[in-house]
């Protein structure tokens, strides 16, 4: 997905013009609504989001019905290409269908661009690692929820290869290990 930026009609507080501006629709962490109902409450953000032309920084205004009219005169090419888009088809499972898989990690998930169950069972392990402890268990119980849903069975510890236990001792190549083998040979 290419992001296309439009050109910012206002000017900063030196009356310099110069930043490039968008509207993002996200959907995050309702923290009113959480704390109400004591559960993890999202909901969708309007967002428009402005950058100075060479820098990489971001600053996101939310978009209310108070201020709507201001954004749509000062930002009209923006408007009216997020108000026209389609909004992206996601094909897959989504990830609510995942069991034990709570709100707000959904949330964090689908910020990350991984909205199905499909996405998190492909996803690398660079990306897993921003999601921290659990996020390998998550994706293996995405692994094993997908192949349950397509008829296979899923590997479990009774199909998995048996693993080789060392046998009880001290450890190859140390100094209690020579000794045991001197000992052994001693006492035959």
């Amino acid at each position: 997905m290419t992001e296309t930026w439009w050109p910012d009609r206002g000017r900063d507080f030196k009356g310099n013009r110069g930043a490039d501006a968008r509207f993002v629709r996200q959907v995050l962490r309702d923290q009113d609504a959480s704390l109400r109902t004591r559960g993890a409450e999202t909901r969708d953000y309007v967002l428009a989001e402005l950058k100075i032309q060479g820098s990489n920084d971001v600053v996101a205004h939310e978009v209310k019905p108070d201020n709507i009219e201001f954004w749509k005169k000062r930002l009209p090419e923006a408007w009216e290409a997020f108000s026209t888009a389609e909004p992206a088809a996601i094909e897959g499972t989504p990830l609510k269908e995942l069991p034990l898989l709570g709100a707000d990690r959904a949330v964090l998930l689908g910020q990350h661009g991984i909205y199905t169950i499909e996405q998190l069972r492909d996803a690398p392990a660079h990306v897993l690692a921003r999601f921290g402890i659990g996020a390998r268990d998550l994706q293996k119980a995405a692994v094993a929820y997908l192949a349950t849903q397509g008829g296979e069975a899923p590997e479990t510890a009774a199909s998995a290869p048996a693993k080789v236990r060392r046998k009880p001792g001290p450890k190859p190549g140390t100094r209690r290990a020579k000794a045991a083998e001197v000992e052994g040979a001693t006492a035959q």
